[in-house]
């Protein structure tokens, strides 16, 4: 989880919670190598701020990204997504022009 306003009651509540969070520099690092990344690797992804950064931005040490020094924020995300294609994936049903539709 990242540090934010959410997060401030659990904290408050029980400070040991802050060892589970992340600072929010995670997400403006992911989203800076997306925007670098080739279109074609980013494209129609769902994508994951630590996986994309390991996985094309070679990042290898995640401590930085700690809100507590020396914590290991534990990972929610489930390792590997499901594959989450349908039948109709590809069906964008009838389209239409909207300028041609406004005259």
């Amino acid at each position: 989880a990242i540090e934010s306003a959410a997060t401030q009651k659990f904290q408050a509540a029980d400070p040991r919670e802050s060892r589970d969070l992340r600072r929010p520099t995670i997400f403006s690092d992911a989203v800076l190598a997306i925007l670098r990344a080739p279109a074609a690797a980013v494209n129609g992804e769902l994508l994951l701020d630590e996986d994309f950064l390991r996985d094309h931005a070679g990042v290898v040490d995640f401590s930085k990204y700690a809100l507590v020094p020396g914590a290991q924020p534990r990972r929610i995300m489930p390792a590997a997504l499901p594959d989450l294609t349908v039948a109709e994936q590809d069906d964008e049903g009838k389209r239409y022009d909207s300028a041609k539709a406004k005259l």
